[in-house]
């Protein structure tokens, strides 16, 4: 069992437990990304939304949760727990 939590203005925490959790990362992100960045479309793209300023975000790695499960707590409440 994996378990997890993340801070959200809305909420005082949310708590994630799962069967499995994996981290899927590129290996080379520098290499990658000089790579993207010889294509024409690409280079276009990340001129406009500098331009626009558009904040861009080049992913690395994002994590995957198996047989999840949000649990949501706040401190705020008498210690129930609401489990979606």
């Amino acid at each position: 069992m994996v378990a997890t939590n993340a801070h959200s203005a809305a909420l005082d925490s949310l708590n994630f437990n799962a069967s499995e959790a994996k981290i899927h990362s590129l290996k080379k992100p520098d290499e990658v990304f000089q790579n993207s960045c010889t294509r024409e479309e690409i280079r276009r793209f990340l001129e406009t939304e500098d331009e626009d300023q558009n904040n861009t975000y080049f992913i690395t790695d994002y994590r995957t949760l198996q047989d999840a499960r949000l649990i949501e707590e706040s401190s705020r409440s008498s210690g129930a727990h609401i489990q979606a």
